[in-house]
């Protein structure tokens, strides 16, 4: 069997490759650079959000004006000349031995269900311009992922995450200053400067990768570890630190559940790094009670245990549960082929006194509603085919130590899906970019991992579980 060593300049460390060639597939610095360059550019603009937001909103600057949308600049980026690229990249396609159409129907299904929703919702009624907004923020990301398919075997994913995380220490740093600032009164909480918890929702990939490779390598990153949670925790954004909490059990029971082929020491690193990310925690926690007076405590009692005069008319789930019953009957309502994209809750607003639409922020019920039963259950089906491949993946990989970084977006990616069940999380500009990318990553992992069980069994209990491959739906 090939061995991908991290040390062989010439190797991709990502050994996905099919081992039929019995070569080695060279890297592209190109390729790695570029997907390097959307990684921190996606992560620059998700933490300067509010700075951003106004001008988009406003058309401040010339490229808002080129569009009648209010977009983000990755917006323009994506739509515009990557997307252009990402045509004549996938046109062109790999070379002989790739595997390239493994799970495009699933994008497909994806992107023509989105688009008969859009046109549906704009039918029915929708409030400006939801129906657009709905697509774009659900599905139409699914569009890039052949694109980075195609890119991923040219890319050391173990050199970009380990780049990626360099970056986001220094921007941990700063996030994390911008956070006490804003606890010791230096800084409006919503001034144009402050952080955002997109931003935090970036770091947390970065945070993914270091502690998913300190337990599989046991290559302690703990500095690395402590400054992105001081980034991720300090604003006290409550999206973020929500995802921040889940994420560590997503995170071990991930190595917990392919524990076994990397054997017990992984298992017991995965048990001592709970107790250094809750003594982690609790450090950061303790000193972050004592600034500005208390007010960190005034602010968390605020955002969870909603107290204040502008939280008096919410409960504990800060309106979630009553916009959950809506849906629910709204779905009652058009059971079979729902109410289309776009149609959002009217709530009255008691500070502004007038009526405003607002998302259900609970991605399976807005599925359920806006698209009925067969949208649900295309939906969820094509998930839960994705999530079955990347499962026999990891569980019948040689060794799968070697590919912690696709552990690490993995990790992420479930953080990101169970956040979607109490917001917005995957309609967040940035965070559905590098969502989608990863999703390509794995995928295109899975793909190359199932082209070389065609030609190659493991033996043992690895050909036993390479041979389920068989009976899995292929798409």
């Amino acid at each position: 069997m090939v061995n991908f060593a991290q040390t062989d300049e010439q190797a991709v460390y990502d050994s996905t490759v099919p081992y039929m060639d019995n070569n080695y597939h060279t890297h592209s610095i190109i390729a790695e650079w570029f997907v390097f360059i959307l990684w921190a550019g996606l992560c620059f603009e998700s933490m300067f959000t509010r700075y951003i937001w106004p001008i988009v909103v406003e058309r401040q600057a010339f490229w808002t004006r080129l569009t009648p949308l209010h977009l983000f600049p990755s917006d323009l980026l994506f739509y515009g000349p990557i997307f252009l690229i990402s045509i004549f990249v996938v046109l062109r396609g790999r070379r002989y031995g790739y595997k390239t159409s493994r799970g495009i129907w699933l994008v497909i299904i994806l992107l023509v269900l989105g688009a008969i929703q859009a046109i549906h919702g704009l039918m029915a009624g929708s409030t400006g311009k939801f129906w657009l907004s709905d697509y774009k923020q659900m599905v139409l990301g699914s569009i890039f992922v052949p694109f980075f398919c195609v890119l991923a075997p040219r890319i050391r994913v173990w050199k970009l995450a380990e780049r990626f995380c360099r970056i986001g220490v220094v921007l941990a740093i700063y996030n994390g200053v911008r956070g006490a600032l804003i606890l010791v009164g230096g800084m409006e909480r919503y001034a144009i400067f402050a952080p955002h918890f997109s931003g935090e929702y970036i770091l947390l990939l970065m945070y993914a990768f270091v502690l998913i490779r300190s337990i599989v390598t046991g290559k302690a990153s703990k500095l690395i570890l402590a400054a992105l949670a001081f980034g991720i925790i300090l604003p006290l954004s409550k999206p973020a630190l929500s995802a921040f909490v889940s994420i560590h059990p997503i995170a071990f029971i991930t190595i917990w559940m392919f524990g076994k082929r990397i054997g017990f020491l992984v298992r017991l690193r995965s048990v001592k790094m709970m107790v250094i990310t809750g003594l982690l925690i609790t450090v950061i926690m303790a000193w972050l009670l004592t600034l500005g007076q208390g007010e960190a405590k005034r602010h968390l009692a605020k955002r969870f245990l909603k107290t204040g005069e502008y939280y008096q008319q919410r409960d504990l789930s800060g309106g979630r549960f009553g916009a959950y019953r809506w849906a629910i009957l709204k779905w009652t309502e058009y059971p079979v082929f729902g109410t289309g994209f776009g149609i959002y809750m009217p709530v009255r607003t008691w500070h502004k006194n007038e009526d405003e639409a607002i998302p259900v922020h609970n991605l399976p019920l807005q599925i359920l509603y806006e698209t009925g039963l067969i949208g649900f259950i295309i939906c969820f089906t094509t998930f839960f085919i994705w999530l079955r491949r990347i499962y026999i993946f990891f569980k019948t990989y040689p060794d799968i130590s070697e590919q912690w970084p696709l552990l690490g977006m993995f990790t992420w990616a479930m953080t990101m899906i169970i956040s979607a069940l109490i917001g917005q999380t995957l309609g967040i500009v940035q965070i559905g970019f590098m969502f989608w990318i990863c999703v390509a990553f794995l995928s295109n992992a899975e793909a190359q991992h199932y082209m070389t069980s065609l030609y190659e069994g493991y033996g043992g209990e690895e050909e036993i579980n390479t041979n389920s491959y068989e009976s899995g739906v292929v798409c």
